[in-house]
């Protein structure tokens, strides 16, 4: 069993590689557009009255009384204290642009129609709204990427047929 788990991680390393070696042009030039499109946001801290009122309430339960039990999670794994600059910001354009990654990476296409998609869609308008928002804006970016990642492994398990990619997608 060790020896096949051993092989399996190889395996994975280097599908991970290969990926990478493919898309690293995609994943350099979607680090880059995040930045420029909201460098501002990611240096320049500003505090809304949201943060504001955040900043008072020393629990997070307010989201699970909203059904929002996932949102109380990711905050309480990824903001212990309610307002930390910079780290939500960068947390929300690392999973934003991955997401845009996890997306384009199952759409056809070349790399040009791939780089122009990736543009529309981190520097789209509604992206700008919730990235202000520091109490929750990492919380949407993982929501995005996971979305995307169930898409992926979606898509996966029609082109290959195997239940567990299904099981995965869910």
């Amino acid at each position: 069993i060790t020896k096949r788990f051993e092989n399996s991680l190889l395996t994975f390393e280097a599908r991970v590689f290969e990926f990478f070696k493919e898309n690293y042009i995609l994943i350099l030039c979607s680090g880059f557009i995040a930045i420029a499109a909201y460098g501002y946001e990611l240096f320049n801290f500003s505090m809304s009255i949201d943060e504001e009122i955040k900043h008072f309430q020393h629990s997070g339960y307010g989201w699970v009384q909203q059904g929002r039990w996932s949102t109380y999670l990711l905050v309480s794994i990824f903001m212990p204290e309610s307002i930390i600059p910079f780290f939500p910001t960068l947390i929300s354009l690392v999973f934003l642009a991955a997401s845009g990654i996890m997306f384009v990476i199952v759409i056809d296409g070349d790399k040009w129609a791939k780089f122009i998609f990736l543009s529309m869609y981190i520097t789209f308008p509604s992206n700008a709204f919730f990235i202000e928002f520091n109490t929750f804006n990492f919380a949407v970016s993982i929501g995005f990427f996971m979305a995307f990642a169930g898409f992926a492994l979606y898509i996966r398990f029609i082109d290959q047929a195997q239940i567990r990619f299904a099981v995965a997608a869910i």
